[in-house]
């Protein structure tokens, strides 16, 4: 059975795990432990060949959220601009 939630601790810039996400409403969650970055929800209709930005960006600190309705796809988090991040990161069905 494929992964469609992923909870994932982000320390570096870079993508997490990609999931299949299976359609409809969803929650990306991020908590920042230490450090800086910009966390950008990146989706695929191509089966992964190619990512594209979901409309909003997180940055800042401490504890953020955005809900988000895309349809069935691949869906992973990319952490960019990262200075000494630990940044936790979950996707979830809503």
């Amino acid at each position: 059975m494929a992964q469609s939630s992923l909870t994932q601790t982000l320390v570096a810039d870079g993508d997490t795990a990609v999931i299949d996400w299976p359609g409809g409403p969803g929650l990306l969650a991020i908590a920042y432990q230490a450090g800086t970055g910009t966390i950008t929800l990146k989706f695929s209709l191509d089966a992964g060949a190619t990512y594209l930005p979901w409309a909003t960006t997180i940055t800042a600190a401490g504890a953020k959220y955005l809900e988000f309705k895309l349809p069935q796809c691949k869906l992973k988090a990319t952490l960019s601009s990262g200075s000494t991040p630990d940044i936790d990161v979950a996707i979830r069905a809503l």
